[in-house]
């Protein structure tokens, strides 16, 4: 079943159980079951690049690369508070859209 970010980026936030806790929130979106075509991919670093608290690394916004390659080597990647922020706000961002009738599909 082919599913829009929006639902993607839900079933990430409230199943912890189904994300890879080695990935970030792009490569989740990227091999989730539900982005079969692979959209919503397309859609993922253009939001990350809008997040107002994002750092001067759009690829890694929640707190570089270093930082990230730390997390990942310590498994710890989803403890940090900053991406559960970033996952709630393009959840909120997207949302924004959906009711606009201009949802990223």
């Amino acid at each position: 079943m082919t599913m829009t970010l929006l639902e993607i980026l839900k079933d990430l936030r409230d199943n912890p159980s189904r994300r890879k806790e080695w990935c970030g929130i792009c490569s989740n979106v990227r091999q989730h079951p539900g982005n079969e075509k692979d959209e919503a991919s397309l859609y993922i670093s253009w939001l990350t690049r809008k997040w107002p608290d994002a750092g001067e690394d759009w690829q890694y916004p929640v707190g570089g690369v270093k930082e990230y390659s730390l997390e990942r080597a310590k498994d710890t990647i989803w403890q940090n508070p900053r991406r559960l922020a970033l996952l709630d706000w393009m959840i909120a961002e997207l949302e924004k859209g959906a009711q606009d009738d201009s949802a990223i599909q």
